[in-house]
């Protein structure tokens, strides 16, 4: 699976909504109905803390360092203030690479928590 877009959003409750578009480059979840059902259950066991994610990510990611990318991308960081009344838009540019969302997602999250604790 390629992820090819995630919002985030959250309310003033505290309700966060994640939202991911991917494609499936290789159709395997079309081409391997078995593979959707396991797809599901490893999903649904991450999410319900059944399953660590990070052994699922470790072995992509290792696959994925041994292959030079075809093109560099130089990693950007930009936050935008006035592109909304109640939010701050943070656009990331980097070079792609499986975990990527994940590594983001955590660190967001820990710098969130490290921000509480100020």
């Amino acid at each position: 699976m390629n992820i090819i877009k995630a919002d985030a959003f959250a309310n003033a409750a505290g309700v966060v909504l994640d939202t991911f578009h991917f494609a499936d480059l290789h159709r395997t979840l079309e081409l391997n109905p078995t593979e959707k059902d396991r797809f599901l259950k490893s999903l649904h066991d991450v999410l319900q803390n059944k399953a660590a994610l990070e052994p699922l990510l470790q072995s992509r990611d290792t696959a994925s360092r041994s292959r030079p990318p075809k093109v560099a991308i130089q990693t950007r960081l930009g936050f935008d203030d006035s592109a909304s009344a109640h939010s701050t838009l943070l656009e990331v540019i980097v070079q792609d690479r499986p975990g990527l969302l994940y590594d983001m997602g955590s660190a967001l999250a820990r710098l969130l928590a490290i921000s509480k604790l100020r």
